[in-house]
């Protein structure tokens, strides 16, 4: 008789004692002799009959490392784990928190929803009496000293209190981690003072910055937190910008966003620089009116010392939009498209209840089922608002460096899809609750012959709710002459968990 090798047999046997720890102590040696004496004869088995391969010896190990979790079920009983996992998947809390798990998973991956935040809460100081003005036009290329020119020419309108140039373009950021691609600004001195932004950390520009500090630098907020984790002695240190050290002086309000949110370092721009060309939609300044002003009439007051000043633009226009104006009309339409969904979403859940589909029985509680019902449909609808309204942004960053207008448009569409999606699913999952605990129902039977729908006999799908609460009969074929949902309450013993 052939002797298997001594290492695989203890090799198993130690495992499998290992393994018998993790088995309740009342019924620990049953559960190892019973183990034991398996792997034993079957290792002797494969020994005697020249069977034991290296294919086998790895099944037989394998067979061994099993033996942990069937341990560990013995210790806290399979059957009553899987039904308790199984009864918190259907639970109603467990599908709001999900939701909510999810909802809050955008709002952190997107960087707090800084669109969100800035149409809420204006970033900047009075922006009643703030427009940005630039030249517009498709693929159109213009200069660095034709815009600091017909900038001081904008300045010199009587209307005007404060302007800055602005210019911004791709570039390559050089930190501790390494190199990044992100878009870099550079600015008039007085930018931030414009608009009336200060600093979180450290400071702005000043005007004397421009022969004191030509090599100053200011970060946004997500590049100091992702390029830079956050380093709380950040000012004063040294970034490189396209291989140009910059020395960083402050870090921009987390909610501060202009144009683009990718624009990661904002440096000076230099009158005494070499003109450098950019795309019209990439360049312009923020202006600051002495007081409330429309948007037409700041239009007709700078075209008039536009050509005053002789300055006329080639195969462009000059385009002003007033900050206020375009955060308002923003959350304005989004609010309306929103309350559109909300309005449909309340015509649908009166047409499925009144047919029976999400209709609460006489005897559960219908407060708690419609409220459930309203705040997984609020929930849904937040994520789609959220969602459509970063990513497009997002994307439209992505893709070409800035926030274009038809972002705004096509994040509505988007939201409206998203929104129609999640009202559905809404009400395709309260119609497969139980009507008394609201739990997700199981144990899915098709009954009927589809072929027979017009007579008496029509296929139907039943739902059992595992507390033992009721069935529910759901009619495969939807006709008007057919009931709706037919909810049975059923006198029988919950399963015991």
């Amino acid at each position: 008789m052939k002797r298997p090798p001594t290492m695989l047999l203890y090799s198993c046997r130690g495992l499998l004692w290992l393994a018998s720890w993790l088995v309740p102590a009342e019924g620990r040696p049953e559960w190892h002799t019973r183990q034991d004496t398996e792997v034993w004869h079957w290792i002797h088995f494969l020994a005697e009959s020249d069977r034991l391969t290296p294919q086998s010896r790895v099944e037989v190990l394998r067979h061994c490392w099993s033996a942990f979790p069937e341990a560990l079920w013995q210790r806290f009983d399979r059957e009553r784990t899987l039904r308790r996992i199984d009864a918190t998947l259907r639970a109603p809390a467990f599908c709001l928190g999900v939701l909510t798990s999810v909802l809050l998973a955008i709002v952190l991956l997107t960087g707090f929803a800084p669109t969100l935040r800035s149409m809420v809460r204006s970033p900047y100081s009075d922006p009643g009496t703030l427009f940005a003005v630039r030249p517009a036009g498709r693929f159109m290329w213009f200069r660095s000293d034709q815009l600091q020119r017909v900038t001081g020419a904008w300045s010199r309108s009587p209307q005007v209190r404060s302007i800055a140039a602005y210019s911004f373009r791709r570039g390559i950021i050089t930190a501790a981690q390494g190199e990044d691609h992100a878009f870099t600004g550079q600015i008039a001195s007085n930018f931030f003072d414009v608009l009336g932004v200060r600093a979180a950390r450290g400071r702005t520009f000043l005007a004397s910055d421009l022969q004191d500090c030509k090599q100053c630098a200011v970060l946004s907020w997500p590049a100091w937190i992702g390029n830079f984790h956050s380093d709380p002695r950040i000012v004063g240190k040294q970034v490189k910008l396209d291989g140009q050290p910059l020395t960083v002086i402050g870090v921009l309000p987390r909610q501060f966003s202009f144009l683009s949110p990718r624009i990661a370092v904002w440096s000076l721009l230099q009158p005494s620089d070499a003109s450098v060309a950019n795309l019209v939609d990439r360049m312009g300044a923020v202006a600051r009116f002495a007081g409330p002003i429309t948007e037409e009439q700041a239009t007709r007051e700078l075209q008039r010392v536009t050509d005053n000043a002789g300055y006329h633009f080639v195969n462009t226009s000059l385009q002003v939009v007033s900050l206020k104006k375009q955060a308002r009309q923003d959350l304005d339409s989004y609010l309306l498209f929103l309350l559109l969904v909300v309005l449909g979403a309340l015509l649908v859940a009166w047409v499925a209840g009144a047919r029976g589909h999400v209709a609460s029985p006489a005897t559960g509680n219908k407060y708690r089922w419609w409220g459930f019902f309203a705040s997984k449909a609020l929930l849904s609808l937040m994520i789609a608002f959220v969602a459509a309204l970063e990513l497009t942004r997002y994307f439209s960053v992505l893709l070409t460096g800035t926030v274009q207008p038809m972002s705004d448009i096509a994040s509505m569409w988007v939201f409206l899809l998203l929104a129609s999606a999640a009202l559905s699913w809404t009400i395709y999952d309260q119609r497969r609750r139980c009507r008394i605990c609201l739990r997700r129902l199981g144990l899915s039977v098709h009954v009927g012959c589809p072929g027979y729908t017009l007579l008496d006999c029509w296929a139907a799908t039943e739902l059992v709710c595992a507390q033992g609460h009721g069935m529910l009969h759901m009619p495969d074929t939807d006709a008007s002459w057919l009931e709706g949902d037919q909810w049975s309450n059923m006198d029988i013993l919950p399963l015991t968990n």
